[in-house]
């Protein structure tokens, strides 16, 4: 347009008008380090989603094989992601599942009750340990004597009767 202005103004000579293109780059940056720089700063902004962090890294030419594996592998190893998770939603299997660990046992390893000279002892967890733990209680198991078999380790027990 300011060519032809130009001409009519008689500033340039009358001729035809050279033809214009207008080329757009690239939306994203060419340089991986940049697309790096640019893909962190949106995802922990929480702008872009996990899966269009990844897209965007294998369109860099990151070497990424295969998104869903690359998010799976992420998020296993997103522990300090996982808290916040199970606040939010108070299930854990669901926040075991988001780890890719495998489903935990409903109560726990059972501890049983153990024959010590004749007298039935048992290991409970929590009740009765001075200081208000939560980890194993020994229970008297004969002679005055307070202490608990597990397997073939024997603790011994300091707590007052």
């Amino acid at each position: 347009m300011s060519y032809r202005l130009h001409q009519a103004g008689q500033v340039w000579p009358a001729g035809e008008t050279p033809v214009a293109h207008v080329m757009f780059g690239p939306h994203t940056p060419t340089d991986r380090a940049a697309v790096l720089d640019e893909v962190v700063k949106a995802y922990e902004a929480g702008v872009f989603s996990l899966e269009t962090a990844v897209r965007m890294l294998m369109d860099a030419g990151y070497p990424i094989e295969d998104a869903t594996e690359e998010i799976e592998r992420i998020q296993s190893r997103q522990f300090a992601a996982a808290g916040p998770f199970a606040d939010a939603t108070g299930d854990n299997t669901a926040v075991r599942e988001y780890l890719g660990l495998p489903k935990a046992e409903p109560d726990g390893p059972r501890v049983p009750l153990i024959s010590v000279d004749g007298k039935v002892g048992a290991v409970s967890r929590g009740a009765g340990q001075s200081g208000g733990g939560s980890g194993p209680t020994c229970r008297r198991v004969g002679g005055g004597e307070r202490e608990a078999h597990l397997g073939k380790l024997k603790i011994g027990c300091s707590e007052r009767p």
